[in-house]
């Protein structure tokens, strides 16, 4: 890359996701924190995909939480989706919670918090 800015990092995180290569959107997502550049929200939320893509459930958890503790972001309603979409990929929503999620990200209404909260598992 010729110029290493955090829309360049961004761009390139975001391609990775979008193009089924987590994996290999997560190496630069470590070398852009080994090379010291801070994220912003933007570039959390290209992560959080590239997570989603890559199945890294931990990983994804883990940048999420870093958002506010290590670098002061507050996680937004599409960082709370993409923590969503993480667990949805990886198997963790059951059949109900996954058809609210889906009609929360095709016609956006009440919160994701509200709609995780009113789910309440089948005995």
């Amino acid at each position: 890359m010729r110029k290493r800015n955090r829309r360049s990092w961004y761009s390139l995180i975001n391609a990775f996701a979008a193009n089924g290569q987590g994996v290999d959107g997560l190496m630069f997502v470590e070398e852009m924190r080994r090379l010291g550049l801070q994220p912003n929200a933007e570039t959390f939320l290209a992560v959080l995909m590239t997570c989603a893509s890559a199945g890294a459930v931990r990983e994804g958890l883990l940048h999420f939480w870093s958002m506010r503790i290590e670098y002061g972001i507050a996680p937004g309603i599409e960082h709370h989706l993409g923590v969503i979409d993480i667990l949805r990929k990886a198997g963790f929503l059951d059949h109900e919670l996954d058809n609210r999620v889906e009609a929360l990200l095709v016609a956006p209404g009440p919160s994701a918090g509200n709609i995780i909260k009113s789910h309440r598992p089948q005995e």
